[in-house]
């Protein structure tokens, strides 16, 4: 028999006759499930909400600013609230949230953020000069707690504060927004 041959057959009759063993070998334990705890998440305006067109008035996507707004250069659009929505994708818990808007110094509009049809919070932009116009500011708002699939929705109106002349009337702020941010609440 060739030598190669002879060795395999060996080692295969030595494994055959290994000693089998009646009770069961150590081993590491099984991992502990995952505890599924609510993450931050940052919902964007332009990305996040791709219903715009949710609420009397549309919103467009000023590219710039990467916010939503409302065409205020359409008198018919400055009394009506513009709307959009999301589905929530995250891990049921309760959330801290931040609504981050736009500030005009043409006028201090007011924002709304619903769940599931229900008004959660309204805030309102400061009154901004020259130098704070078009700047982002940030609304913390209440407390919420959401659930996977409940409806989030951000709504603005046009305002205008009659101090920045234009045309034959005054300028309108549009009622831009960049994000919805969800922080996990701290247990209380």
């Amino acid at each position: 028999m060739h030598a190669p041959l002879a060795s395999a057959m060996l080692g295969i009759a030595l494994v055959l006759a290994a000693p089998t063993s009646t009770h069961a070998e150590p081993t590491a334990p099984a991992p502990l499930a995952a505890t599924t705890q609510p993450q931050a998440l940052t919902l964007a305006a332009v990305e996040d909400f791709p219903d715009i067109e949710a609420g009397d008035a549309p919103y467009y996507v000023d590219k710039w600013r990467k916010a939503l707004a409302i065409n205020a250069g359409n008198a018919n659009l400055r009394d009506k609230w513009a709307k959009a929505t999301t589905a929530f994708d995250g891990t049921a818990g309760d959330y801290d949230v931040t609504l981050t808007t736009i500030t005009e110094f043409d006028g201090e509009c007011i924002y709304r953020v619903y769940v599931n049809d229900e008004l959660v919070a309204e805030v309102q932009n400061p009154r901004v000069d020259k130098d704070l116009d078009m700047k982002p500011h940030a609304h913390a708002l209440p407390k919420i707690t959401l659930a996977p699939d409940d409806t989030i929705a951000v709504a603005s109106i046009c305002h205008s504060n009659d101090l920045i002349p234009e045309g034959d009337g005054y300028a309108w702020a549009r009622g831009r927004w960049t994000t919805l941010e969800l922080t996990p609440a701290a247990a209380e």
